[in-house]
């Protein structure tokens, strides 16, 4: 026994932020959805050089102690620490939370945007365009593609018949596939437990 069916395969695209390449040449539209291969930014770790603990009662009216921590030590994080995302702000001063927000806990680390001060002659500008937009203190490089690179995308699109097709997504402003962000986050708790050993006394 069989059956005629008149099916129909619908597609879904949705555009996100992602740490990796996605090839679209497997798309069922590739040129009409064609991601760039340009290197995104995936996340990596930084462990702090030249962070430094300092003891808040030396005892014995002794001055407070300080170490400072050999950065192995901070190669896998500080435990039970939380992540904060870092944003750049007018000399570091926290905006005014809205209505809704007040009432949420605001963790993140803000820091003054004088800091950037060097940021236009940095090599991420001067060589792959990035500037700090912050919106959740991100830093922003467009996809600029070349003219010959634009050419061969229509010339496909015309091949697939894509071409002239426009979605409603298309007329709303939002990134373009080839552009690339990335924020930075911090671990930096108010306390923290070390083990350690006096070399010496003075």
């Amino acid at each position: 026994e069989t059956f005629q069916c008149n099916c129909v395969t619908y597609y879904d695209y949705v555009k996100a932020w992602r740490g990796h390449r996605i090839n679209s040449f497997a798309f069922d539209q590739p040129a009409a959805h064609h991601n760039p291969q340009r290197d995104p930014m995936p996340r990596r770790t930084f462990a702090a050089d030249g962070a430094v603990v300092r003891v808040a009662d030396g005892g014995q009216n002794r001055a407070p102690a300080a170490a400072v921590l050999d950065p192995s030590m901070l190669s896998n994080g500080v435990r039970g620490a939380r992540w904060r995302t870092v944003n750049f702000v007018p000399h570091g001063t926290p905006p005014v939370p809205s209505f809704w927000t007040r009432w949420m806990p605001d963790r993140t680390r803000y820091e003054p945007t004088e800091a950037l001060k060097d940021i236009t002659t940095s090599p991420a500008a001067t060589q792959d365009n990035f500037v700090y937009v912050g919106q959740g203190g991100y830093f922003f490089s467009p996809y600029n593609a070349g003219t010959a690179a634009n050419l061969f995308k229509y010339f496909m699109q015309y091949m697939e018949g894509t071409l002239l097709d426009w979605q409603g997504g298309d007329l709303m402003p939002s990134c373009t596939a080839g552009d690339v962000r990335f924020r930075y986050e911090v671990q930096d708790p108010a306390e923290v437990s070390i083990l350690g050993e006096a070399a010496g006394t003075t």
